[in-house]
C-alpha cells in the first residue's frame, strides 16, 4: 500500500507541476485575449499568482512527507514493551513484536537488541516453535539478536512473537527507565511499566527524543496509570512514532 501511495502522490506532484508550468507560460496569451484594448489587466495577474501558490504550497508539503525507504526487509505493527519489576533487584522484561515483511523468503533478520546498565541480563523467545533467536553480541549489559523464521515468510503476513529478558540490578545501578529506539517504519508502539506498590518511585515521565537529543511533542500521546494486582502500571502509546526517535518512561527512585 505504501508502495501504490509513493506512486500516486508522485503522480499528483508531477500533475501540479505541469499545470503550474502551463499556467506561467499561458500568462501573456490569456491578458491579450481577454484583454483586446492591449492594457494589462491586473486583476488576471492576481489571479494566476495565487492560484500558482497554491499549486507550489501543495508541492512543497507532498515533498516534506516522509515515506519509509526501500532499504527496510521489515516493518514493525503496534509493538508492546513490558518492564515488570518483581523487586528492587530483579526484572522481567518483555517485547512483544508484530513485523511485517516487505518481500517473500527473508531468511532471518535482525530485530533489536536489549540494553541494561544492571548486573546481567538473559535473553530468549517466548513459549514459540515458529521462530529461533540467536545471540550475535553480548557484552557490557548489550545482548543483540537475530531472530530466524521456523515457517516460510510471505511480504506483508504479520509475524508474531515475544521476546523476553531477565534483568537483575544487585547494586541498583540501572537507569530508571523503560525506553525504545525506532529503526524501522512502525505504526504504534506501547511502553509499560509496572512497579510493585511497596517499591516508592517518583516524578514519572514520557519522553521521545531525537537522535541529537532534541524532545519531541507528546502533545497528543496517551499516558495511563491504574493500580492493580498489587502494581502501579503506568502505560505510555506512541501512534507512528518517528524513524530514529527515542521514546522511553522514565522515572526517579526514592
Amino acid at each position: 500500500m505504501d508502495f501504490l501511495r509513493r506512486i500516486m502522490e508522485g503522480l499528483l506532484t508531477n500533475l501540479l507541476s505541469l499545470i503550474i508550468q502551463a499556467a506561467m507560460i499561458s500568462v501573456p496569451f490569456i491578458i491579450v485575449a481577454v484583454d483586446t484594448e492591449g492594457q494589462i489587466n491586473n486583476y488576471l495577474y492576481v489571479i494566476i499568482a495565487l492560484l500558482a501558490s497554491a499549486l507550489c504550497y501543495i508541492m512543497w508539503k507532498l515533498s516534506r512527507r516522509e515515506y519509509p525507504p526501500h532499504k527496510y526487509e521489515i516493518s514493525h505493527g503496534h509493538n508492546i514493551y513490558t518492564l515488570i519489576y518483581k523487586s528492587r533487584e530483579l526484572a522481567h522484561y518483555e517485547r512483544h513484536l508484530e513485523v511485517i515483511p516487505r518481500h517473500n523468503g527473508i531468511k532471518a533478520f535482525i530485530n533489536g537488541e536489549f540494553r541494561w546498565s544492571g548486573n546481567s541480563i538473559s535473553v530468549h523467545i517466548k513459549q514459540s516453535a515458529d521462530f529461533l533467536i540467536a545471540i550475535t553480541k553480548s557484552i557490557a549489559g548489550c545482548v543483540e539478536y537475530i531472530v530466524t523464521p521456523q515457517k516460510p515468510v510471505r511480504a506483508y503476513k504479520p509475524l508474531l512473537y515475544t521476546v523476553c529478558a531477565e534483568l537483575k540490578d544487585e547494586k541498583h545501578e540501572a537507569f530508571p527507565n523503560n525506553y525504545v529506539y525506532i529503526k524501522r517504519p512502525t505504526k504504534g508502539i506501547t511502553l509499560i511499566l509496572k512497579m510493585p506498590i511497596d517499591i516508592p518511585i517518583k516524578n514519572v515521565r514520557f519522553i521521545g527524543k531525537t537522535k541529537i537529543g532534541d524532545e519531541i511533542s507528546l502533545i497528543h500521546e496517551e499516558g495511563h496509570f491504574v493500580q492493580e494486582d498489587g502494581y502501579n502500571t503506568y502505560t505510555f502509546e506512541v501512534r507512528r512514532p518517528k524513524i530514529t526517535c527515542e521514546y522511553e518512561i522514565r522515572w526517579d527512585w526514592i
